[in-house]
């Protein structure tokens, strides 16, 4: 079995996947993708890299997704129309009235791609096949704790925290995937909701769509559930903006999910190695590191939290973490998070991005502790593979 995982140049968002390859073939046997998205504007810019990733003959067998912010899954209705199928959608839990919540926010903000996600996300939730992705026949899995599992998730699956499945043909071989934040900030959206309402521009625009004026931020609330009121909204230049402010004011979405991924060897007896392909020297060479990947979206890293509870039985298994958040400096602490051996660090930004990412605090402190940084951006000679073989 070899195995190839690259990490491809988007810029502002991220795209990762594995590709699964049996000695004796030329097509893979199983492939993963974890998240696919860029920043908002970007999205007709690197199209091409995912329809260029896979193809029609492809099928993904687990699309994993760290979580529903835009730069996370702004591509993944290209990527869903470009391969024969998708198998498994994995994301970390969230309810059906958030995501409809979630969907509203949106609609109103003209993200077309990503409504086209929630929607048959929503659909399948509700058994309504009719209306979902080609084929039709994928499994909705949401990763969870015990004490959330009894959250309304209709025709979605729970995949308990920490618990491994392996890969299709390859049994020493698993995904391991752990939503580590579980938030959902509905009262701090009424409050922004019950602003809104004392705004005479906002209720003056409500009765102008037909709708009678709301008694309280709780009846707007339930009204952002209803289709043909955010359709309403949308036709109006005083209603939309407004209502999409409200959303965005509140720190990190309404939704707060990070669903760590771990993809490697079930134990670190085992033979896998460890090739890089590093495109600016031109040349591959082989590295005897170990062979796991740490994939973290966006997630606040806690490295001694994930090395002795998290990840505790796979830890040694790791030689490449995925740097949270685009290197920001609120995601990675150089003061809690030690590290004790060099890792292989990709890290994935716009190049002209006007966040700061990546944090030059963070760069260097990893770079003191002798990790092997890699820059990937929308360029495309920043793109890092990584190829991954067994000894017999």
């Amino acid at each position: 079995m070899k195995v190839t995982r690259t990490f491809h140049p988007v810029g502002q968002g991220a795209f990762y996947s594995e590709r699964f390859f049996m000695e004796d073939q030329q097509g893979t046997v199983h492939n993963i993708v974890y998240d696919c998205g860029v920043k908002w504007g970007y999205v007709g810019r690197v199209k091409q890299v995912v329809t260029q990733a896979f193809t029609q003959t492809d099928t993904i067998d687990y699309l994993f997704i760290s979580h529903l912010d835009y730069d996370h899954v702004s591509l993944v209705k290209t990527l869903i129309n470009n391969v024969r199928a998708v198998r498994n959608i994995v994301l970390p839990l969230v309810t059906e009235e958030q995501l409809v919540i979630a969907l509203a926010y949106h609609r109103i903000s003209g993200h077309d791609s990503v409504v086209y996600f929630l929607r048959r996300i929503i659909n399948h939730i509700r058994g309504r096949g009719g209306d979902d992705f080609k084929e039709g026949d994928y499994t909705l899995h949401f990763v969870a704790g015990p004490d959330e599992a009894n959250l309304n998730i209709g025709n979605a699956r729970i995949w308990q925290n920490g618990v491994s499945r392996t890969a299709q043909w390859e049994p020493e071989w698993i995904f391991k995937p752990y939503n580590v934040n579980y938030t959902f900030r509905k009262q701090e959206l009424i409050l922004e909701l019950a602003k809104l309402l004392r705004k005479a521009a906002f209720t003056s625009e409500i009765q102008n769509i037909g709708e009678n004026p709301f008694q309280n931020a709780d009846e707007l609330y339930e009204m952002l559930k209803d289709a043909v009121f955010v359709g309403r909204v949308l036709s109006n230049d005083v209603l939309r903006p407004l209502l999409k402010k409200a959303y965005e004011k509140i720190p990190g979405g309404t939704n707060e999910n990070s669903l760590l991924l771990y993809s490697g060897p079930v134990s670190d007896d085992l033979n896998y190695f460890l090739k890089r392909c590093v495109p600016c020297e031109q040349f591959w060479h082989c590295r005897y590191e170990k062979a796991g990947c740490l994939y973290t979206g966006d997630s606040t890293a806690d490295l001694k939290e994930w090395e002795t509870k998290k990840y505790a039985d796979v830890w040694g298994c790791i030689g490449t973490i995925q740097l949270p958040h685009h290197g920001s400096v609120d995601s990675f602490d150089v003061t809690t998070n030690s590290i004790y051996k060099p890792y292989v660090v990709p890290v994935s930004f716009g190049k002209y991005n006007t966040y700061g990412h990546p944090s030059g605090k963070v760069l260097a402190y990893l770079m003191m502790k002798n990790c092997c940084i890699h820059f990937v951006t929308e360029m495309a000679n920043t793109v890092f593979i990584e190829v991954i073989e067994k000894w017999r």
